[in-house]
This record gives structure tokens, C-alpha cells and sequence, in this order.
């Protein structure tokens, strides 16, 4: 009994559904050679429009590479990519990413103050430390120039989820900069 509620412990721990197997991390590494070009060997993209993975919710990046799968998430790279990917590589890459240190980009001090004063309204779905939770995203540490890109995807339609659209269509283009901004300086 013991051992089951640690088994249960560390599937919540790692925040990835384990249904007869854990993760594989070091599998994880090792697959993720393919994803270090775009999203850097530690998961820290050089690219300020390609997103950052370390530290990343586990279930997020499952959710994100199956969707790019299926094909319902567009961009051509990741629909290629994720499209050679078995369940089993998509819960070795998200516990893999999950464990690496995340980084603070570094924002724009002035326009930090006032993204902070936005992101109130974001705390419930993604934490008062940006952290995210469960199938939300980790946005701290997140490139604004791809935190603002992603907004605009929202807002314009490319991008579906009824509660990010709803949120993003309220934002002016300035307030997505102010909120990515205060974003990137989190760890």
C-alpha cells in the first residue's frame, strides 16, 4: 500500500498522467537532441520567438506536442516533428524538460510595473508566480517577443482556447508587451 501511494505521490509530483508506466527521463534527454536546435540544449531558446522548455508543466508539453500531432496546433516544424513522436517519447520529453532549470529572461524594468498590475487577471490558471499548474502553461521565464506572438494568435483566432481568446481580445497590443515583459522577468 505503501509503495502505491508513493507511485501516486511522484505521478503527481511530475504532473504527467501515469497509466501503467513512468516516464523515462533519460529517454527524454536523448530524444530531445531534435528539439535543441529551436529550444537550446537546455531547453533555453537563444531565439526570443521560440519558446523556452525548461521547466515547463509536464502536462502542458504533452497536451502542446499532441496537438501538433493531431495537427489541430499549427506550425509546420512542430507538426513534423511531433508527428514521429509515440505517446511514450511525448511523457519522456515533458518529465525531461519539466526537470531543467528554468530561466528569467530579462524584461523591460518600465513596462514590467505595469504587465504586473495585468497579470491579476491571469493568477488562476497559471499561478501568482507564473508557474502554471496542471495543463497550464509556465509563462515566467517565457520570451516576451513569443509570450506577445502568442496573444496575438489568441486574439486573432489562430491560436483556439475559449479563455485565452476571451482574455486576449480585451488586450491592446501594449498591455500583451507590458504582461509578456513583467512575464520574462520571473523565474
Amino acid at each position: 500500500m505503501k509503495r502505491l501511494i508513493v507511485l501516486i505521490a511522484a505521478c503527481i509530483f511530475l504532473d504527467v498522467a501515469c497509466f501503467g508506466r513512468t516516464p523515462d527521463i533519460v529517454a527524454g534527454e536523448a530524444k530531445s537532441s531534435a528539439c535543441a536546435s529551436c529550444h537550446g540544449a537546455a531547453g533555453v531558446s537563444e531565439n526570443p520567438k521560440i519558446p523556452n522548455l525548461a521547466g515547463q508543466r509536464p502536462a502542458y508539453t504533452v497536451s502542446a506536442l499532441k496537438a501538433y500531432r493531431k495537427g489541430s496546433r499549427k506550425n509546420p516544424e512542430m507538426n513534423r516533428i511531433a508527428a514521429g513522436l509515440s505517446d511514450a517519447d511525448i511523457d519522456n520529453l515533458a518529465a525531461y524538460y519539466a526537470g531543467l532549470l528554468p530561466m528569467a529572461s530579462k524584461g523591460n524594468p518600465t513596462l514590467s510595473v505595469k504587465g504586473k498590475v495585468s497579470y491579476v487577471f491571469c493568477q488562476e490558471c497559471h499561478g501568482p508566480t507564473g508557474a502554471g499548474s496542471g495543463e497550464n502553461p509556465r509563462l515566467a521565464g517565457q520570451h516576451a517577443d513569443y509570450q506577445v506572438a502568442q496573444m496575438k494568435a489568441y486574439k486573432n483566432g489562430s491560436r483556439k482556447n475559449p479563455i485565452m481568446s476571451g482574455i486576449a481580445a480585451a488586450l491592446r497590443e501594449e498591455d500583451m508587451r507590458a504582461l509578456a515583459e513583467y512575464l520574462a522577468g520571473l523565474k
